[in-house]
């Protein structure tokens, strides 16, 4: 893996870590009025399990070590399978 994309890599996975910690620390919701109408209130509730949910998953996702396959070879390995020096 080349230098340039492990950089970019860490700078991706950087800036969206650093979105989902803005998000948590924005998403303090105040509990839903008194006076909801019931149907409202159960729909806030799933709302809300449902953004924990996914949010944990990016955090998962976005932590975990990249272990994808790099088809492409960096430029000294490519020139030394041509039989270049």
């Amino acid at each position: 893996m080349s230098r340039f994309r492990r950089v970019r890599d860490a700078v991706t996975r950087a800036g969206a870590i650093g979105g989902i910690i803005g998000h948590l620390v924005g998403s303090g919701q105040a509990p839903p009025p008194a006076d909801m109408p019931d149907y409202l209130t159960k729909q806030y509730k799933i709302h809300t399990e449902l953004q924990l949910n996914k949010r944990a998953r990016d955090i998962k996702r976005l932590t975990s070590t990249t272990n994808r396959p790099v088809a492409a070879l960096d430029p000294r390995d490519a020139k030394r399978l041509r039989g270049g020096k």
